[in-house]
């Protein structure tokens, strides 16, 4: 049987409504005035408004995991050669040369050729709008984690 074990008033401001005991289980039932509900609804717009914000500012180029390593890597490192990404990331030639291209191509990542004992050496570099960018997105990212704690 359900029986009531305190009944507080919703029109007073500190009673946010009854407690119902049914053996081991407890329910709140829960009265909400207008001006509670006003609250809490413009809590939960601003955390969305919030969200909305930090999303705009995720960069859709640095989703991808290979992307987020090369800029991550370039943005501690003034430079460094293909070898040393490759090496570093773990990929083929194939995989990381396609990365760079989509980075190049958003102009995050800029190349300088040489040749070095007549061999060709292609050193990357980060663009101060990669730069930029990137750590907005990194900021935008850790901003909604804490939202989330």
């Amino acid at each position: 049987t359900w029986f009531s074990c305190s009944v507080l008033d919703p029109t007073q401001p500190n009673d946010m409504g009854r407690r119902i005991w049914n053996g081991p289980h407890c329910i709140w039932l829960v009265y909400l005035s207008p001006v509670r509900t006003k609250f809490l609804r413009s809590v939960k717009l601003n955390a969305i408004v919030f969200m909305k914000s930090q999303l705009q500012k995720i960069q859709k180029v640095f989703e991808n995991r290979i992307r987020l390593g090369i800029m991550s890597a370039l943005s501690v490192n003034e430079t460094l050669d293909f070898n040393a990404l490759k090496e570093l990331l773990e990929l083929t030639d194939g995989n990381l040369a396609t990365h760079l291209k989509t980075l190049q191509k958003h102009k995050y990542v800029e190349t300088k050729k040489q040749f070095i004992d007549n061999k060709p050496n292609t050193q990357y570099s980060i663009t101060s709008l990669g730069k930029n960018d990137f750590s907005e997105h990194i900021a935008a990212l850790e901003k909604l984690l804490q939202q989330l704690k």
